[in-house]
């Protein structure tokens, strides 16, 4: 929006002296007779708005402990700031280095007061960087950190469960396969167990004198059930390891999925 057909009504002005160039190519503002470009960006005279322009007059030396304001149709006047909290230039200044002093251009347009101003109605704290954070907005400024801060360690502790539980599961599942390759080789083992001449005799239908308590089928029967359940014991035992193995896995992933208890105490 234009300001009195010199300049521009402007939401901030330039804070850096990246910014300060681009705004004065923007505007395509001219250099005066000393080679120092002509932009300007400061708030006028009731502080009603921030205005940047192309200054028709030579940029001038300012002196410190004043900030600048528009007036006219374009023309610059120094207003004392040494009554700011903080922002206020220290030292002499020229027209071009305004983008150093951010406070002299911090503006709160409906009270028409300087924010670093201690008698401006929500006025702002300023910090040592010469950027300003509004007193109003401090503690929803602390929330937000806190629940960032807060958000990232669950985050990061989340991601660490997951890799670790991944890992686990992963070293669990080695282990299972180690356990089965083990155990087909003892089973492998034991079928080529050579039976003695008695369980021989059994097994083949020769045994040609049986004990006195037993026939020969009885004996035999008695054999291949002891056979039977010393396997079936042994499969029981391997399917008991099969299922803590697998337990251990789902275990850690349920205790990494709940996250870190975080409290934190804001102050009244």
């Amino acid at each position: 929006m234009t300001y009195r057909g010199f300049g521009y009504v402007v939401d901030s002005c330039p804070t850096s002296e990246t910014e300060f160039i681009s705004a004065a190519t923007r505007l395509n503002c001219s250099e005066d007779q000393y080679g120092r470009n002509q932009y300007t960006c400061v708030p006028n005279k009731d502080r009603s708005a921030l205005v940047e322009f192309c200054y028709s007059k030579i940029v001038g030396l300012y002196q410190k402990g004043h900030c600048l304001e528009s007036f006219g149709d374009g023309f610059l006047d120094q207003i004392s700031c040494n009554h700011f909290q903080a922002g206020c230039p220290d030292e002499n200044f020229r027209g071009t280095d305004l983008h150093k002093f951010p406070a002299c251009s911090k503006i709160n347009t409906e009270n028409r007061c300087f924010y670093a101003d201690p008698s401006c109605s929500n006025r702002t704290e300023i910090n040592p960087n010469n950027q300003s954070t509004p007193v109003g907005g401090i503690i929803n400024s602390t929330m937000s950190i806190l629940t960032t801060e807060t958000g990232n360690v669950v985050e990061e502790s989340s991601d660490a469960g997951v890799i670790k539980g991944s890992t686990i599961f992963l070293v669990l599942i080695l282990f299972l396969v180690l356990a089965i390759i083990f155990w087909k080789r003892r089973m492998s083992k034991k079928r080529k167990y050579k039976e003695t001449p008695l369980e021989m005799d059994l097994l083949q239908g020769s045994f040609s004198h049986p004990p006195r308590l037993f026939n020969k089928h009885t004996l035999e029967l008695n054999i291949r059930s002891l056979v039977i359940v010393r396997r079936f014991f042994e499969a029981k035992m391997f399917f008991k390891m099969v299922n803590v193995v697998l337990a251990l896995p789902i275990l850690a992933l349920m205790s990494q999925s709940v996250p870190p208890c975080l409290s934190t105490t804001l102050p009244r």
